[in-house]
C-alpha cells in the first residue's frame, strides 16, 4: 500500500506541476503554492481508490491514510494462510517438481525441476537460464 502511495504521490506531483506551468505559461497566471498542493491532494485521493494494496493495519498506515485524509478501499480480510506439509513418494517412486518463467516474450526466461525419492534425498537437478526467442 505505501509504494502505491507514493507512485500515485510523484506521478500527481509531475502531473499537476506539468498542468501549473501550463497554466502560468498559457493563461498568464501568477505562481499560487497553495492551489498547487491542493491540486497535488486531488491527485493522490483520485489515485487511493484505486490502490489493491494489503495494509497491515500498523500505526504508520493508519497514520498515512489519515494525514493524507484517505479512504482507500482495501481489502477486508487478509489472505488466510494455511498449513501444508511435503509427502514423500512411496518407494520405488520418484517424484519431479518443474517450475519455468519468463520476463517477457520473446526475453529471459529459466526452467528449474527437482527430483526425490523416498528417502527425501535430493537427486541432481538441472536449471536453465537464458534468452529465448
Amino acid at each position: 500500500m505505501r509504494k502505491q502511495l507514493w507512485d500515485s504521490a510523484i506521478v500527481g506531483t509531475i502531473v499537476t506541476l506539468w498542468k501549473h506551468s501550463n497554466t502560468i505559461y498559457h493563461d498568464n497566471r501568477h505562481n499560487d503554492l497553495s492551489r498547487c498542493t491542493s491540486m497535488i491532494r486531488r491527485e493522490i485521493r483520485a489515485a487511493a481508490v484505486l490502490i489493491t494494496g494489503h495494509s497491515f493495519n500498523c500505526i504508520a498506515d493508519l497514520q498515512i491514510l489519515k494525514t493524507w485524509n484517505l479512504n482507500a478501499i482495501l481489502p477486508s480480510r487478509a489472505p488466510r494462510i494455511q498449513p501444508c506439509w511435503w509427502t514423500p513418494p512411496r518407494n520405488g517412486i520418484v517424484k519431479i517438481n518443474c517450475d519455468g518463467s519468463s520476463l517477457d516474450n520473446p526475453g529471459t526466461a529459466g526452467l528449474g525441476t527437482t527430483y526425490r525419492i523416498a528417502s527425501v534425498w535430493k537427486l541432481p537437478f538441472k536449471e536453465i537460464g537464458g534468452t529465448f526467442g
